[in-house]
This record gives structure tokens, sequence and C-alpha cells, in this order.
């Protein structure tokens, strides 16, 4: 049976999300951000029986209202529990599934088109937890700390089923919780690993170069994953916090992780090596397997392969041997390390070469003088960079200057922006990406 879950991270979430499994049903995770016409369409494509919502959330009385209008069973779960460290009593209602039985059914942020219902098994999420944890190689005095939202499947599996599955402390907190919070909390409950995307982690940053906080040495490793992480923010990460900063790679519809960085020998700037289970090839458009460093389209095999999408929806053709395509361009070295250049969707026909955007604004961002950047075309044609500032005010000439000066060093004359436009603000999606429609 297919049921709805809507509701920020809190332990009575946690909860009901266990007793929802052990009961045998589908949970169709729902972030309480989403627009209430998004969340009807959700609960109306899934054919919902039965919706569970946090009363902390119900701002809006008319979700409840609109909800049942559907014919829809309504649920408020109450908040009792004070604190944020999920109590052992709760931790252990979770039972070990690993059947091929529907468990969850998660919304990408539908960043590059229409958000599509992934549908991943018990044995799923359970195999790929169990090989995130041969890497994370976790211990009984480990303290994880969750802050992103648990609709995401990185969250959910790599985070918070990790977590369940290893019994280790772990501390929810809301997804709207301010940046500051977290250095207080590290001090606070001793937490040993954070896992973030790179928003949250150049916030951190920039937080931190603001406010110097004093932290306590318990932090033994950050992970990062969800999108292109610059290499500068890392290096500053490592300085900051005096912890491993490793990168991690996957999607939802692989269960979600397919690589991972293991804090030994790494190469800079790459996602790590594939997990257990995970093979990944590099092709092009024509299904040909690329050599390394030759830059492509990553494909995935894995066993923690997702079950479908709602009603039946289409992906992306398979371009190998029916292996997933993730639609992200990357290359693999000679160590078989994992490489993302961009999205295969955000890629830029101009002048008759391929430009992969992420990697010119990541070179951008470095420089330091643009907080975020976005690379696009005019009506002309040209080439041009939509940038914002921490300061909300457009960059001078002496600094559009060096900007310029260092992209030439580094890029070819076709990837050159040759404007550079000043916006106010970029559109994010609710997991902190950069919505370029």
């Amino acid at each position: 049976m297919r049921v709805a879950l809507i509701g920020d991270n809190c332990i009575e979430y946690v909860e009901q999300l266990i007793s929802l499994w052990n009961r045998g049903d589908c949970v169709i995770l729902i972030d309480w951000r989403l627009p209430l016409k998004k969340i009807i369409e959700i609960i109306q494509s899934n054919s919902v029986c039965s919706c569970y919502v946090i009363d902390s959330l119900v701002v809006d009385k008319k979700i409840i209202e609109c909800i049942k209008g559907y014919k829809v069973d309504c649920v408020i779960i109450e908040r009792r529990l004070v604190g944020e460290i999920i109590p052992k009593d709760v931790r252990l209602k979770y039972k070990e599934n690993y059947s091929r039985t529907e468990a969850v059914i998660l919304y990408s942020s539908g960043t590059t088109g229409e958000a599509k219902g992934v549908i991943l098994s018990h044995f799923a999420i359970s195999t790929n937890a169990d090989s995130i944890q041969q890497y994370m190689n976790l211990k009984e005095n480990d303290v994880m700390y969750i802050m992103k939202s648990l609709t995401h499947s990185s969250t959910l599996v790599g985070e918070l089923l990790v977590g369940l599955k290893n019994k280790v402390k772990i501390i929810v907190k809301s997804a709207m919780s301010n940046i500051r919070n977290i250095f207080f909390d590290i001090n606070k409950y001793q937490i040993t690993i954070i896992c973030v995307n790179p928003t949250i982690l150049k916030l951190l940053v920039d937080s931190y170069e603001m406010f110097q906080y004093q932290i306590i040495n318990t932090l033994k490793v950050i992970y990062c994953s969800g999108a292109v992480l610059e290499n500068y923010i890392i290096e500053k990460a490592k300085i900051y916090f005096n912890c491993s900063i490793l990168n991690v790679y996957g999607l939802t519809e692989a269960g979600p992780r397919v690589t991972a960085q293991r804090g030994i020998n790494d190469s800079k700037g790459s996602v790590g090596k594939p997990i257990q289970g995970v093979q990944i090839i590099i092709v092009d458009h024509n299904g040909v397997v690329q050599k390394p460093f030759k830059r492509g389209i990553v494909h995935v095999k894995t066993v923690t392969c997702f079950n479908g999408y709602v009603n039946n929806k289409k992906g992306k053709i398979s371009l190998y041997d029916n292996w997933l395509n993730t639609g992200d361009i990357g290359y693999v070295n000679n160590k078989e390390e994992l490489f993302i250049v961009g999205r295969e969707d955000n890629m830029l026909i101009h002048q008759s070469h391929n430009i992969y955007p992420e990697s010119i604004e990541s070179l951008i961002k470095s420089l330091g003088a643009v907080e975020d950047c976005m690379l696009g075309e005019d009506e002309r044609g040209k080439l041009v960079c939509y940038y914002k500032t921490k300061s909300g005010r457009s960059l001078d000439h002496a600094q559009l200057k060096h900007i310029h000066y260092a992209c030439k060093k580094e890029l070819a004359t076709f990837e050159m922006p040759l404007h550079y436009q000043w916006v106010k603000d970029f559109l994010y999606t609710n997991s902190g990406k950069l919505i370029r429609k």
C-alpha cells in the first residue's frame, strides 16, 4: 500500500517512517516546501490512500483540507518528543529488510525537467546502505548529523539508513535550520560525521570566515554530494574544520550511491571510485566506450538499481548494454576514479563546440569576487556569464579584468564569456541546486 509522509526533519518523522515500513507500506516522501498544487499531483499520481503530516508543518490548514478533499485519509502526527537526538527506543524499532517490495518513492529536484517519482525497493536501499557503511566504516562512538531533507535519497539512505543499521547516535535537525547552528551543534553533540551538499559547505565556509567559530576537535569527515564541488572550497574547509572533506557521487535511480572517495590517495577533483556492487563506464553518444581521460556520458551498472518511475514514465535512453544512463558528463582516470564535468542537459553548443558550463562557472567562482554564476547565450548567440555577488553590487572594471585574464589562462577561446551580467539572485531547488531554466 502506498502512503504519503509530509514533514520536516524531526524525531517523529523518523519514527513514523520506520512504523510505516514495518507495517509493509511503501512511503512517498513529499517535501513540505513544495507548492500545494505539486503535493496534490504527487498524491494523486501515486493513488495514495493515507497521508501522514507532521503537525508542526501545517502552517496553512488548507493543506489538510485540500488533501481530505481528494478523499485521502489524512493523519496528523503530533510533535511530542523534545530534543534532536533520535532516542534509542526509536532507533531499535528499525527492522532490516532486503525484500524486493517497494520501500519508498522519491521525487527528484527537477532542475532540468519534470520531476519523476523514483521507486526504490527495500533491497536497493538496504544493500546500498551496506556498501556505504563499508567505506564509511562507522564506529560505535560515531555521531551522525542530519540537516539535509530526508526526502532526498542521499540523506535517507546515505545518512539515516546507514546510521540506523549501525546503531550509532543520530542527530536530526530541521532542513530549515540556521547555518550557524551547525557550528554550535558540533560542539554540543560532539559530531563526528556530517554529510552536506556543495551549497551547504560553501555557506559553512563563508560563515566560518565571518564569525571565526571555535570548533572542538571531534569532526572526522565531511562527505559532500549533490553537485560538482569547487576545489577551493574543499581546501578552505579542510583548514577551517580540521577534518577530511570527501566527495561522493550518486543519483536516486542508482539507490543512490555510486562512487566515493576513501580519504587515501584520492585524486583532487574526483568523486572517487565505485562502491561495492557498482560498475561505471564512459561512452559517447553512439555508445562507444571511451578511454581514460576522454569525456563522455556516465553509465552505471548496479545491483541497487531502481524499480522504475511512477506511472511508467521514461528516463534517459541507455546508450550501453541497458546500463543506467546518468545524464552526467564525466571521465575516468587511469586509477578508475570518476570525475564529473557537468550535466548533459546543461551542455551548450557554442561556435560548433560542446561547452560544459559547470567547469567554467567553477573557475570563475574560485577567483573569489563572484558568489555564484551561470553561463548562457544571449539573443545574439554570444556567451554570457550571469553572476551575483555577496555585496549585492556589480563588479567593477578591475575585477572583471582580473576574471577575464584568469579565464584566458585556463579556457579555450570559444569557452570565454564575452559579457558579464550582474543579477540580484538566482533560483534554486530546495536542495540548493541552481535552476537553469
